[in-house]
């Protein structure tokens, strides 16, 4: 009986702090990025970083009223510099060289991440995020110059694996516009834990092609 009664009272007392509280919420993003690759290949190298951005969707299934599992799924326009050995033919002659390329690519990606906030203060709310994304790639693009001065242009879509995996760290802060309505902004780091490229380089047959591309983001987020 007193099993019963103590299981009856933590289901009452659960059942009415989540009636305070929506279950889950819906809403919207948009954020500019700044992207950059790195390789554990010494021939494969980053030669700067490009501006990207993204825009999608986001939702928070609330767990209690400050811990949430936020998910969603976002397009994802992630562009950088990358230099590596490279084989050109060019008026019927193979030469081989390094390109300095750009890269531009877009994935769908799937972020789930674990949400902790705090109570208000001063009207605000602080938030951090920890969890990983698994992204699907859409296409790839290269535009390079090769050291001999020459412009290359490629669709390199099948030189990118077509899954791309990342540990996701976040923070930012909540402003309430209207009942629950608010406005989410933060900063998010997002590094790529396995490699992007696939095949071995044809310029180099002992070299494997390798890269990962990482990006912080600053994104806002319109929740209902």
């Amino acid at each position: 009986m007193k099993k019963f009664l103590s299981v009856a009272l933590f289901l009452t007392l659960s059942l009415s702090l989540f009636s305070q509280h929506k279950p889950y919420q819906f809403g919207f993003k948009l954020s500019g990025n700044i992207g950059w690759y790195n390789s554990y290949n010494d021939n494969f190298t980053s030669s700067g970083v490009k501006p990207g951005f993204s825009w999608g969707f986001v939702s928070d299934i609330f767990l209690m009223e400050n811990y949430s599992v936020t998910t969603g799924f976002e397009m994802l326009f992630l562009n950088g510099n990358l230099s590596y050995p490279y084989q050109s033919i060019e008026n019927s002659d193979t030469i081989t060289g390094i390109i300095d390329s750009k890269f531009k690519t877009k994935y769908i990606q799937l972020p789930v991440l674990f949400t902790m906030k705090t109570n208000e203060i001063k009207g605000l709310r602080y938030f951090g995020q920890i969890g990983a994304g698994v992204a699907i790639k859409l296409n790839a693009r290269e535009e390079g110059t090769f050291f001999n001065g020459s412009t290359i242009k490629n669709n390199n879509s099948e030189m990118f694996s077509l899954f791309r995996g990342a540990f996701i760290l976040g923070a930012g802060i909540e402003y309430p516009i209207n009942g629950s309505t608010y406005l989410r902004v933060g900063l998010q780091y997002n590094n790529n834990f396995n490699n992007i490229l696939k095949g071995i380089n044809t310029a180099s047959p002992d070299t494997k092609n390798e890269a990962r591309n990482n990006y912080l983001e600053i994104n806002a987020n319109i929740i209902f």
